[in-house]
């Protein structure tokens, strides 16, 4: 959980530092933080595109952090529905 808050919060420049985080997503099968390793890519072919690099970051990290809560959310009503079946 450190790694994966370190690069929500800190956003590192390179996005290569994001494999260290799919490594860490292959083996605890949480996919919603891929959001956090795909913001970087994202942020690098698309910067230029649009004028603010400082922009694009904010809005690429941005949705990927909203995109936690939300999957969390609807995993734990899938447990539940889960846990009601049996």
């Amino acid at each position: 959980m450190v790694t994966r808050w370190a690069f929500a919060l800190l956003t590192p420049g390179y996005s290569w530092y994001a494999l260290l985080l799919v490594a860490l997503v292959a083996l605890d099968g949480r996919w919603e933080w891929l959001g956090i390793a795909v913001a970087g890519p994202a942020v690098y072919v698309t910067g230029q595109a649009f004028g603010s690099r400082e922009a694009v970051s904010a809005t690429a990290y941005g949705l990927a952090v909203l995109l936690l809560p939300a999957v969390t959310a609807v995993r734990r009503r899938g447990l539940r529905t889960a846990d009601r079946r049996c």
